[in-house]
């Protein structure tokens, strides 16, 4: 089986096939993602189509595990960081 035919197959199954094809899914620019996939933690994994090249792929269920959880996190920290703690009053002595 050729790879673009391998390709059509992955794509048909839910799967996101090279840097260009995940970085539109997500909406930023490829270059981006290709510098920070690993600092963010996107759930990559490559597919080697010969010796000396490798395609990524996402799963789309992954991706959107991967964004859900990325969204939850800034809202927390959001959240957390608006919230503040404050100390009861000490009682007066008379």
């Amino acid at each position: 089986m050729n790879d673009s035919n391998f390709s059509k197959k992955l794509k048909g199954s839910g799967f996101i096939v090279g840097w260009r094809n995940i970085s539109r899914y997500l909406g930023i620019p490829e270059n981006t993602l290709v510098r920070n996939w690993r600092n963010w933690g996107v759930p990559v994994f490559f597919l080697e189509t010969s010796e000396k090249f490798r395609r990524p792929v996402i799963h789309v269920a992954d991706i959107e595990a991967w964004r859900k959880a990325k969204l939850r996190a800034a809202y927390m920290e959001e959240r957390n960081s608006k919230m503040r703690i404050i100390n009861p009053p000490k009682p007066q002595s008379e």
